[in-house]
């Protein structure tokens, strides 16, 4: 059985970029029902990244097709760093994990900075609101449209990708719908298209305004009426249930609990927060086999590390590097599905990266990116002429002020935060290692770069 102050650090390690002393003591007093509620308060509003926060004025006068790619590869390292920021520092803590969950269930990877910033501020907006409005608002993206071919889908000419996902990832999931309900709805999504600044629009003269049969239901049939059908259908609740209970608990969820989670929610009219509250809420989210259990995704990862160490960068190229290293980019999904989380983000290629991230920070270690894991078309480190600049790598004892801690005190709070969450399953090295810091024979940065290096700590 778990006590009250580990029930609150695994909390806040599945709803938060991760706990932090100061967190800790303010929830201690605070039911888990109070503080649940005090986390959906709190990501209440909703703030979106701006155009002027991404782009770079001085770039603007850029017009040769080299110049345009570099200010395009700047924005976007800037919509990455702002996010992983976010996630890790914004005040709307349980809103951005969230979003960070809908940004793998919507997968799109897009070379347009500006559509790839609408269609994030759009996943952030609507995270803890409705899954109705969420999927209508996400479905009208032209980052989404560009990037499932729905530009492409005219009468005569159907094209079945966005209709096919829309079902398979989105909604239904796989087994729950036929070809012919694929072809019927891509008739139906005819004509969605978008104008030259992002906005959507329904071409008439594209649109296939017959009949379709889709799932049992005939009708004219427009895009809207297929989500709306897809929404009314009760598997869609069953699949979002399972999906998100899976990403906040790292389980599959047993049928009884999916029947009823899934009821409610749908009862709700896919109130997010309600479902949020049902299983955050329940015993079985603090059940030994939840309970520091989960892989830590490359991006949880660092948001840990960054609101752990409370760390600032000086521009946004570090954060993209590390996270090319890693293995996971945000808002760079592998494929339509998006990541496969798990036990594949530990293999030999990331586990000693991994395991001495938190050194290289804490003691401003060279982090070199010769190789890294990813590499994304026209993303090396290249000036306005497409060249190559200073290779891939950088060293953080020339970044100002990155590390922002009190010297020692903080020290000695992060470290206790860590014994408490790890003690569990170091009791052995933990003892030694308190007896070793009491007596100074090993000091408190060592001892906090001993405890992030450890296994464990891969661990949510």
């Amino acid at each position: 059985m778990l006590n009250h102050n580990q029930k609150i650090i695994h909390l806040l390690h599945r709803t938060t970029g991760g706990p932090r002393l100061k967190d800790l003591l303010r929830f201690q007093s605070q039911s888990i029902i109070a503080i649940v509620d005090e986390l959906i308060h709190k990501s209440s509003t909703y703030k979106q990244f701006t155009r002027d926060q991404v782009f770079d004025k001085n770039l603007d006068t850029l017009k040769k097709a080299r110049g345009v790619k570099y200010r395009n590869r700047v924005a976007k390292r800037r919509i990455s760093d702002l996010y992983i920021m976010q996630l890790a520092k914004g005040e709307e803590q349980l809103r951005e994990k969230i979003s960070f969950f809908w940004h793998d269930h919507f997968p799109v990877n897009v070379k347009n900075p500006g559509q790839t910033l609408s269609y994030l501020n759009t996943i952030r907006k609507h995270a803890l609101g409705s899954f109705r409005e969420l999927l209508h608002a996400v479905s009208r993206e032209k980052a989404m449209i560009l990037y499932l071919d729905n530009n492409k889908n005219i009468e005569g000419q159907p094209n079945e990708n966005f209709a096919r996902e829309v079902m398979e990832l989105f909604t239904l999931g796989i087994g729950h719908y036929t070809e012919n309900d694929v072809l019927e709805a891509a008739r139906a999504f005819t004509g969605w298209n978008n104008k030259n600044n992002g906005d959507f629009i329904h071409i008439q003269k594209h649109h296939d305004k017959g009949s379709k049969t889709i799932l049992g239901q005939t009708g004219q049939f427009t895009g809207d009426d297929v989500l709306n059908i897809l929404l009314d259908n009760k598997q869609t609740s069953r699949y979002i249930t399972s999906k998100l209970y899976q990403f906040l608990t790292g389980q599959t969820i047993p049928n009884g609990i999916k029947d009823s989670l899934s009821d409610q929610f749908y009862n709700s009219d896919y109130d997010i927060c309600l479902l949020l509250r049902l299983i955050l809420n329940a015993e079985d989210f603090y059940a030994p086999s939840v309970v520091s259990q989960k892989i830590k995704s490359p991006i949880e990862l660092i948001t840990n590390l960054v609101r752990l160490l409370n760390l600032e960068f000086k521009n946004a190229t570090y954060l993209y590097k590390i996270q090319m290293k890693l293995g996971q980019i945000v808002l760079y999904p592998p494929n339509v599905s998006g990541w496969t989380f798990g036990k594949s983000w530990i293999d030999l290629n990331t586990v000693t990266e991994r395991l001495e991230l938190g050194d290289k920070f804490l003691s401003n270690k060279t982090i070199r990116i010769n190789k890294p894991l990813l590499s994304l078309e026209g993303d090396e480190d290249s000036g306005e002429d497409g060249r190559p600049k200073n290779g891939n790598q950088f060293n953080f004892s020339s970044i100002e002020n990155f590390l922002h801690l009190d010297p020692e005190e903080n020290m000695k709070q992060l470290a206790q935060l860590l014994f408490n969450r790890l003690s569990n399953h170091l009791d052995v090295l933990i003892a030694e290692l308190t007896n070793r810091w009491l007596t100074g024979d090993i000091s408190t940065k060592d001892l906090l770069i001993v405890l992030l290096s450890q296994p464990e700590y891969q661990l949510n």
